[in-house]
């Protein structure tokens, strides 16, 4: 687990809409959202949970996809200030979604609420991940869907190897890097203790930074960024200037990232004492 992934450290990382959009273009890719929606059925979906749901990059298309017809969406995450920018932009959008403040472990909604809940790129930062994948499946309709989306453990991201090069140009150590607790590798055997079917689909793609200013831009959104400038004092926007410029030498002016990330889908939650059981 990293600094940005710690539950500890949500509020001082994750709680600026404006930087979590800015991150999510750079680790996400542009076309992870419609990607995972185009692999489900929404014919028959109403009610949709996105938990977790930060700036809206699901909530909104989702929103959009359902405006044909009578379909809740509600977004819930524990920061108000996103929910306050899906408002804005589902205005903007001519959509309705509805919000609430809410933590995943402990869901205020009854059981079997929704046909489609989403839960993408957060699971990771709960304490207690098995009672929060519970709670997600106890408001699954037993018919209804899962989606949870996280990254692979084990592929090389530009903006991470950066802050470690540039803490290491300054003489700071780096933080051990720890596995996930949530990640394409160990998600499937988390998700099959709450759900009785389980799909994984993966999703590659390249970010490409046009110069290196580009990537140090990126890597500024960061809360590694934030948190080691607050902790070492130094300039670390320097180092890590000096250090993209000398890669993007190296390569001939052009840098990129790979990325891979994935969508598992979840069908058949397991019943619960307080979950509803098929008739």
């Amino acid at each position: 687990m990293t600094s940005e992934t710690a539950p500890e450290n949500l509020r001082t990382f994750y709680a600026d809409p404006d930087l979590l959009r800015d991150r999510q273009q750079t680790y996400a890719g542009a076309g992870f959202a419609g990607w995972v929606l185009e692999r489900l059925d929404l014919r028959k979906v109403g009610d949709v949970l996105d938990a977790g749901a930060g700036v809206g990059r699901f909530t909104l298309p989702v929103a959009q996809r359902l405006a044909d017809r009578p379909a809740r969406v509600v977004a819930a995450d524990l920061f108000d200030g996103m929910l306050r920018t899906i408002t804005r932009a589902a205005v903007q959008r001519g959509v309705t979604v509805g919000t609430l403040v809410a933590d995943i472990q402990a869901l205020p909604f009854p059981a079997g609420r929704f046909d489609l809940v989403l839960a993408n790129h957060v699971l990771y930062h709960l304490p207690d991940l098995d009672r929060g994948v519970r709670e997600l499946a106890r408001v699954t309709r037993p018919a209804g869907v899962l989606v949870a989306t996280t990254n692979a453990d084990d592929i090389p991201v530009a903006v991470i190897d950066l802050h470690r090069a540039a803490l290491d140009r300054i003489g700071a150590p780096a933080e051990p890097a720890e596995p996930s607790t949530f990640s394409l590798r160990n998600g499937e055997a988390v998700l099959r203790r709450s759900f009785h079917d389980v799909t994984l689909h993966t999703f590659r793609d390249q970010q490409v930074f046009a110069d290196a200013a580009e990537l140090v831009a990126a890597y500024r959104t960061t809360g590694r960024f934030r948190a080691a400038v607050e902790k070492t004092g130094a300039d670390l926007d320097g180092a890590a200037s000096q250090v993209a410029a000398e890669w993007a030498n190296r390569q001939g002016g052009r840098l990129t990232s790979p990325i891979v990330m994935g969508a598992f889908v979840c069908a058949g939650p397991r019943p619960t004492a307080s979950s509803p059981r098929p008739s």
